[in-house]
């Protein structure tokens, strides 16, 4: 009936929106997943293709959280079919995800694949810095120096940064650090200390914990 089929709907919502709840909470991704995938087999049922597209994303970013990498390869990949080639609200976060899989793999080639497919879809100019940071630091690890610290002067160029101190300073930090791996001799003591310093400013526990690794 309509109404059985309205009841449907705003079930399939209760349940995507709990696991929004518990997502956003940090602390309780296995009870988010639970209600995920509540949410998809709803919209299964009803062939709501966005809807199911948007579950299989957030289980695959969650999958991804665990660590189970292919797992949220596999739930990424069936994703992407369920949205239109176009979609920029999704699309860029479920290639991040496929990237950050990779590079979590040492798979560096594939993820600079997934986060070029990322960089060309979105239309968010601070999301696009992000990626072109993460694909330079697969470079890096790739021993590709040139090409790492290409990027990220390209980033340090971004009029985005004046007003975002915190990326602008990881900026700084992983520059430095291809440098010297590019070249021991180097001397960018300085610009580590730069990042530093403000990384203890704001309390950033984990661009702190990077900057005392490099």
């Amino acid at each position: 009936s309509v109404l059985k089929s309205e009841d449907t709907v705003t079930i399939g919502a209760y349940y995507a929106k709990i696991g929004y709840f518990y997502y956003s909470s940090k602390f309780q991704a296995d009870s988010a997943f639970v209600y995920y995938n509540k949410a998809k087999e709803i919209h299964l049922q009803l062939n709501d293709s966005l809807n199911i597209g948007i579950d299989l994303a957030n289980l695959a970013m969650l999958q991804s959280d665990f660590g189970n990498y292919e797992a949220s390869d596999k739930m990424a990949i069936e994703a992407i079919k369920y949205f239109p080639k176009d979609n920029v609200d999704w699309l860029p976060s479920v290639y991040n995800c496929i990237a950050i899989n990779s590079k979590k793999q040492l798979d560096f080639y594939e993820a600079i694949y997934w986060y070029d497919k990322a960089i060309d879809i979105t239309d968010n100019d601070f999301t696009k810095t992000q990626y072109i940071i993460n694909k330079a630091v697969s470079y890096r690890y790739l021993e590709k120096y040139d090409m790492s610290i290409q990027l990220f002067n390209e980033v340090l160029q971004d009029t985005l940064l004046a007003t975002n101190l915190k990326v602008k300073n990881r900026v700084i930090d992983h520059l430095a650090y291809a440098k010297w791996l590019q070249n021991k001799n180097r001397d960018v003591l300085s610009d580590f200390e730069s990042a530093l310093a403000y990384r203890i400013e704001i309390n950033d526990l984990w661009g702190l914990n990077v900057s005392y690794a490099h």
